[in-house]
């Protein structure tokens, strides 16, 4: 789940940096209304995303690893993820249910326990 989270981050955030290149980026919303964006906010938002999906493949390496540090990262960065998706709405459900699977399966009791050793 962390890598999908990670590569999800990774393609949006490159998606973002690359969206202010012409005139006037814009979205529509839900009633096919259009709303200008300015570049500065797509450009930064998408270096946050970037280095978001960074973090979440250093994390990724780290659970493989059965660290005691994972545990807490994936809590806090989940619940991050969510709120940055929450944020994107409409476009974030995706990342929320993610997330939020994230959340449910590293607090059942066999993930805490492989998250547990000592390494």
């Amino acid at each position: 789940m962390i890598l999908i989270s990670a590569v999800y981050n990774i393609v949006i955030g490159v998606l973002l940096m690359l969206s202010p290149i012409g005139a006037n980026p814009a979205f529509y919303d839900l009633a096919g209304n259009a709303h200008e964006v300015s570049g500065f906010y797509l450009f930064l938002s998408g270096t946050i995303d970037l280095l978001f999906g960074l973090l979440m493949i250093w994390l990724a390496r780290i659970t493989l690893a059965g660290s005691t540090q994972a545990y807490m990262l994936i809590n806090v960065l989940a619940v991050l993820n969510i709120f940055f998706g929450l944020l994107s709405l409409p476009y974030g459900w995706f990342m929320v249910a993610v997330s939020v699977l994230a959340l449910i399966l590293v607090n059942l009791p066999g993930s805490k326990a492989f998250l547990s050793q000592r390494i």
